[in-house]
C-alpha cells in the first residue's frame, strides 16, 4: 500500500539544543490517561473520513493509536520518517501517537556508549515534542521497540529522559511483544516502572506476551490482539518481497486461476497457513503477482483469539482494558474489522452469515450470496459452498458470477456430467466481511420445473466452526417476463 513519507533529518546537535530547553512551561494541560478499549490502526486512517470516529466508538473503543514516525540511524544522524500529518479525523476520543525504530537503536541501547544512547533519547524527545505540537489534538506516545531484556533495561533510561522534555501528563506507553518472566525479569520491571502504561501483545503472529507476569509489575497495561494475517512472495528466482496483509489473501482468494493449498510444512496448531501460486498476473495492493510467484500466508487462529480475550483478564487487578492492532487503512481491507471486536468481548462467537437470493427470467435463474455479518469465513477452498438444486436436468450452461468456482451433481449428490445435473454447487474461497458476491446465472434447455428451486449452505467459520444449513425450499421461481425474488 503506498504511502505518503516526509523525510525530516535531526543533526545531533540540533536534537542536543532543541531538546535540553524541555517544554514550555505555557503549555496547555489537555492530557489524560486512556482507559477501556484502544484500536491501534497500524497503517494509519484516512484522515478524511469523518465517519471513522463515530465508527470507532460504537464498535466498543475509547481510545486510538495511530502511526506517527519511524526513526533510523544515519551515519552521524537520526532520520525521522514522518507516517501521518496529524490526530484527524479524530476530535474527541484520545489518541497516542506510535514512535518506531530500526534495529540500529537496540544496537544503541545495548552498546553502553553514553554518548550514542544519549543522542538517541534527544532524538526520540525531539519527535515526540514534534508529534505532539504537530498532530493537534495528541494525548500519548507511544514507542513500539522490539525489546529483549538486556535492551529493556536501557530503554527505561533513555524513556525517563524524554519523559522530562515533555509536557507534565502527557502519557507514555512501550509494546511488550515477548515474554517478560524468567532471568530478565528485573530489567523489564525497570521500563514497566518508566512507562506510563504497557500495551502487552499477547495474541497475534510472533506476539508472546505473558498476562499473569505483566499484571505483576503493577503498572497499567492493556493486552494486545492482532487478528491480521501476514504473507510472503517468492518468485522464480527466489527473490522474496513482503510482507502482504489481509487485503493481498482476499484478492487472490478470489483468483480462479490459482492453485491454493495448505502449507503442511508448518505445524503450528494456533496458526492457518496457506500457499498461493497464480497461474496469470493478478494485480493485488500495488503489486502484480505472475504466473511462478508463490506467495505464502500465515494467519492467526481466531479461535484461539476469542478464547485469551474470554480469559485474558481473569484477576488481572492492572489490567486496563484490550487494544486491537489492525492492519489496512479502510475496514474494506481488514479480514476482522473493527466492527467484529463488539461482537467478540460480549462473549459472542464471531460466525458469518450468508443470506442467498434467487431470481429467475426466461430460461435462466440467478444465485447470489451477501455475508449481513462483519465476521469473514474460514479460508478453504472446499468448505464454503452453496448448494443450488434445480429439480430438473435442463441445465445448458453455468456462468459463476462472483463466485471463485462450481461444481455440477446429480439428484443423488454425486459429481456428474452438465446433461445429467440438476444440481450445481457454488464455493467461495474466502466470504469476507459483510461482501456481496456477484450472482452466478444458471442457463436451462427448457421451462422451469415447478418445484425450482431449493438450496443449502455450508461454511467454514474462521473459528474453525463448520455451519450448515438444512434445505431451504423457495416458492416457485416463476418465468417468463416478472423476475421473482426469494431470500431465506
Amino acid at each position: 500500500m503506498t504511502r505518503k513519507t516526509i523525510a525530516a533529518v535531526l543533526l545531533l546537535g540540533a536534537a542536543l539544543a532543541s531538546c535540553r530547553r524541555g517544554p514550555s512551561p505555557s503549555a496547555p494541560v489537555r492530557y489524560r490517561t486512556p482507559s477501556g478499549d484502544g484500536v491501534w490502526f497500524e497503517e494509519g486512517v484516512d484522515g478524511a473520513d469523518a465517519e471513522l470516529e463515530g465508527l470507532v466508538e460504537r464498535s466498543g473503543f475509547s481510545w486510538v493509536i495511530l502511526p506517527w514516525a519511524k526513526l533510523a540511524r544515519g551515519e552521524n544522524r537520526w532520520i525521522v520518517s514522518r507516517r501521518a500529518a496529524s490526530v484527524r479525523p479524530f476530535t474527541r476520543l484520545p489518541v497516542s501517537l506510535v514512535i518506531e525504530t530500526d534495529a540500529a537503536a537496540l544496537a544503541v541501547l545495548t552498546s553502553g556508549d553514553t554518548s550514542t544512547r544519549l543522542a538517541l533519547e534527544n532524538a526520540l524527545g525531539q519527535a515526540a515534542r514534534e508529534a505532539l505540537d504537530g498532530a493537534g489534538a495528541a494525548n500519548g506516545i507511544h514507542f513500539d521497540f522490539p525489546f529483549s531484556p538486556d535492551s529493556a533495561a536501557a530503554f527505561a533510561k533513555v524513556l525517563r529522559g524524554v519523559k522530562r522534555r515533555l509536557p507534565s501528563g502527557v502519557f507514555l506507553s512501550v509494546t511488550v511483544r515477548s515474554a517478560v518472566s524468567g532471568p530478565g525479569r528485573g530489567k523489564w520491571l525497570a521500563l514497566a516502572r518508566a512507562a506510563d502504561g504497557m500495551v502487552a501483545m499477547v495474541w497475534g503472529l510472533g506476539d508472546a506476551a505473558e498476562p499473569a507476569a505483566t499484571d505483576a509489575f503493577a503498572t497499567s497495561w492493556w493486552a494486545g490482539y492482532a487478528p491480521g494475517a501476514r504473507g510472503w512472495s517468492r518468485d522464480r528466482s527466489g527473490v522474496a518481497t513482503g510482507p502482504y496483509s489481509d487485503d493481498v489473501l482476499a484478492r487472490l482468494s478470489d483468483e480462479r486461476d490459482l492453485e491454493f493449498r495448505h502449507d503442511m510444512t508448518i505445524f503450528e496448531p494456533s496458526l492457518m497457513t496457506f500457499l498461493l501460486a497464480p497461474h496469470r498476473p493478478v494485480a493485488a495492493a500495488a503489486r502484480t503477482f505472475r504466473n511462478g510467484d508463490v506467495v505464502s500466508f500465515r494467519q492467526p487462529s481466531v479461535k484461539d483469539m476469542v478464547s485469551s480475550v474470554r480469559g485474558d483478564g481473569a484477576g488481572r487487578k492492572f489490567l486496563r482494558g484490550r487494544v486491537l492492532a489492525v492492519p489496512g487503512r479502510s475496514e474494506a481491507e481488514r479480514l476482522f474489522p473493527i466492527t467484529a471486536w463488539k461482537d467478540v468481548r460480549s462473549g459472542k462467537t464471531p460466525l458469518p452469515a450468508l443470506r442467498v437470493s434467487l431470481a429467475s427470467g426466461p430460461g435462466f435463474v440467478d444465485l447470489s450470496a451477501e455475508n449481513a455479518s462483519p465476521h469473514a469465513s474460514g479460508v478453504s477452498r472446499t468448505n464454503n459452498w452453496i448448494e443450488l438444486d434445480l429439480a430438473v436436468r435442463r441445465l445448458r450452461e453455468v456462468r459463476p458470477g462472483g463466485f471463485d468456482r462450481f461444481d455440477l451433481a446429480a439428484g443423488s449428490g454425486r459429481a456428474t456430467t452438465p446433461g445429467r445435473a440438476s444440481r450445481v454447487l457454488f464455493y467461495e474461497t474466502l466470504i469476507g466481511p459483510f461482501e456481496k458476491i456477484e450472482p452466478a446465472r444458471i442457463v436451462l434447455a427448457g421451462p422451469l420445473s415447478a418445484g425450482c428451486c431449493r438450496y443449502r449452505v455450508h461454511l467454514l467459520a474462521s473459528t474453525g466452526e463448520e455451519i450448515t444449513t438444512d434445505w431451504t425450499e423457495t416458492a416457485s421461481v416463476r418465468e417468463p417476463g416478472n423476475a421473482k425474488r426469494e431470500s431465506n
